[in-house]
Formats: C-alpha cells, structure tokens, sequence
C-alpha cells in the first residue's frame, strides 16, 4: 500500500504525501503528464516552498516520482503500471504474481544511509522486473511495524524486507508471511531464525576497528558510551562486544564504570547532577575524572554532542580527549575535520537484500543465508594520539 497507515496527526509535509498517494492510487496521475507543481501544493495546502519541497523530495526518495528538469515531476512508470490498489484482501492459500516488493524502515530515508540502500536495492528488482513500496514506522514502540506487517499479510505482494526498529522483530507475524510463499528478508539484524534470511553490517567488526585504531594511538583508559542498552538491539550488543573483547586481547582490564548505557536522547538534555548543563556534560566530567582519553560511542549522534560539550568546559578535543562516532551519518561531517567513525555500506546491504529477496521467490521456506557487510574505518579531526605513544601501528591502520 502506498498510503501510511493512520496514527498520531502528521506533519505537514507528510499531510500532502498521503494526499498524492491517494490520488496516485486511484489512478488521478497519469505517468506521462506531470503531477501538481510545488506552487499548486502551497496554494492547495497553505503552507510554504520548503515544506511543499520536502514532500516531493520524500516521494522521490522513495521511488514514487522522479523529475524532469524544467518539466516537472512524474509519477514513475512502475507505480503507474500497478492496475490494482498495492494493498487488497487475498486467499492466504492462494499464489502470488505480484511484482511489487514492500520495504519497512523504522527512520526516514536520509537517516544513516537507508537511501543508498533503498535505492540500490530499487535498481536491482527494476532490473529483475520488480518494484518496491517503502513504508515508514517512525514509532519508539515498534507498534507501526506490527500494523504495517498485519497489513502485508492480507495483500499480493511479492515478499517484505524488513527493518525493525526494536529487537523484537514481529516473528510471528513475519512466519505468516513465509509460510504464504512470500519471500522475507531483515535488514540490520541477524536472523533468529534459520529460514529467514538477513543482511546486516559488522557492527562487531566496526567497534573493532575504532578500538584498534585507538589503542594504537596509545590510548588505555576508553569509555564506551550509549544511548540504548545492549540487549534493546542485537547490533548494539555488537558494539559493546567489539569494545570489551578489544579491550580483552590487549590486556587491559575491563572496568564497568567506564560503560554507560543509560544516554537516551531524552535523558541527555536534562540538567546533570552535579550541577552541569546536561547529562552528556556530567558525562564527559565523570570519565574523565576517572582517567579516560578516549570515548567509543554508540553512534555519530552522542560522539557530536560530547565533542561539543566537551569544547564548552574547555576540554580540548581531541588533545585531552579523543572522541568516536559509528556509522559516518550526517553528524560525523558537522564539525569541522569530521569525527572519526565507521562507515557501514549500505549500497550493498541494499544489493544483498534485493538478492535474497529475489531468491525467496523460489523457496521462501529453505535454509536461511546471512549476510554481514564489513565496515571501513574513517578517520576524523576528534582522535589523535597520546603523546610519547608509539604510533608506527596507528600510521599502518590510517592507509
């Protein structure tokens, strides 16, 4: 189904996706005429250029339109073609020769890569003949993953990749759907099961790669730091794994005080009990009261935000700190020289995710494959090294 399904009152901007998609869906939009301009959506909608902007930049994103220059925007052939409405009630017994594959993300597409995914996993099924729809849950509670799922059951589709937003991925409902004879894919988290098959970046290995780097910048007292616990998400627990089992081959004792976990972004802008601005400033005193010179954090977000508060007690980063992100997002190049991170390849989670999802067809109910795309290590202007540290490794690792 291209429209969202209902639930707290939406932006704006999302107001006039539902409307085109409704309109799309019941055939208003023909593919080779444009559809309404920006200024149409202002007038309509009584809102400004950006907002009006934002929707059809969203809807291109995802595939439903794409743009002519000095034309206008259409909506893509694909979506066009579909003579159906993309959700309809159908005999779960019944065969599928649907071409229509469904995506569920928990985040918007600009966040951590997902659009790089989305789009090379798009080409490879347009190639192979198929299309895909993108659902956004955008809900903490994971709740609009399940209603999405519901929905995907009752439809003829081809098969679903699935992003979950929470560890708890909806297996239930996800064996409904195999034991329909619709292919089914995760994306970000391993598998539980052995006959669902999933792609998910070395979050194991990236952790790896920063503590390595900063141990052979002659750092010995690291933090960890972040904003979930562990065992909220499976790929989280592959961060702390990497930053214990590191800390373990290099011989250095494992001290818990230096591992907090408890910085929700909620909890990190209340004011911290010793009197400091925010939590992620009493944070950054704590650890380093207790002797660290390095930060792994969770992910770019908290490794932005503690570089900046530390810079506001006039803690010189990286020089009495050294600080690192995860995932090379849009925070890791909003200070200047960048934050040192990992760099996961979402066009090839992407590529891997239209393959097995293209193999599902065959055999939905087989032995499952997971795959696990390495990570790179980026380095940034927030890390350097102890001074009097040998460095010789550090210099082999940064080529």
């Amino acid at each position: 189904m291209l429209t969202p399904a209902p639930g707290k009152p939406s932006p704006l901007y999302q107001v006039m996706i539902d409307d085109i998609l409704t309109q799309i869906d019941e055939g208003e939009f023909s593919f080779n005429q444009p559809i309404c301009t920006e200024n149409k959506l202002m007038e309509k909608h009584g809102v400004s250029r950006i907002t009006a902007r934002r929707a059809m930049t969203e809807l291109e994103n995802r595939g439903i339109l794409y743009r002519k220059r000095g034309v206008g925007s259409f909506v893509s052939r694909d979506v066009y073609q579909r003579k159906q409405p993309p959700i309809h009630t159908v005999n779960s017994a019944s065969s599928s020769t649907s071409k229509l594959f469904a995506f569920i993300f928990p985040f918007s597409l600009h966040h951590s890569g997902l659009k790089a995914a989305f789009q090379a996993a798009n080409t490879a099924l347009l190639r192979a003949g198929y299309a895909a729809s993108i659902y956004i849950t955008e809900d903490e509670a994971n709740t609009r993953g399940r209603t999405f799922l519901n929905q995907l059951i009752r439809s003829d589709i081809a098969g679903v990749a699935y992003y979950p937003k929470t560890a708890d991925i909806h297996l239930n409902l996800l064996n409904h759907l195999i034991f329909q004879g619709k292919s089914v894919v995760l994306i970000d988290l391993p598998s539980p099961s052995r006959y669902i098959s999933s792609v998910s970046s070395d979050n194991y290995g990236g952790s790896v790669q920063l503590m390595e780097y900063l141990l052979a910048l002659g750092h010995r007292r690291i933090a960890y730091v972040a904003g979930l616990s562990p065992d909220a998400r499976r790929t989280l627990g592959d961060r702390l794994d990497g930053y214990v089992l590191s800390l373990h081959r290099a011989g250095l004792t494992v001290d818990a005080d230096l591992i907090v976990t408890a910085l929700t972004e909620d909890f990190r802008r209340a004011p911290g009990a010793d009197g400091s601005p925010t939590q992620v400033h009493a944070t950054a005193r704590a650890l380093l009261a207790q002797g660290v010179t390095a930060i792994l954090c969770e992910h770019d977000q908290l490794a932005y935000e503690l570089t900046v508060a530390c810079r506001e007690m006039r803690v010189r980063v990286p020089e009495q700190l050294s600080i690192c992100g995860f995932d090379n997002s849009e925070w890791a190049g909003m200070l200047p020289g960048g934050i040192t991170t990992v760099q996961q390849n979402m066009e090839q989670v992407g590529q891997h995710t239209a393959s097995l999802l293209l193999e599902g067809l065959h055999a939905p109910l087989s032995q499952a494959r997971q795959i696990v795309v390495p990570t790179h290590l980026v380095t940034g202007a927030t890390t350097c090294a102890i001074p009097g540290a040998n460095t010789e490794q550090t210099e082999e690792i940064s080529l």
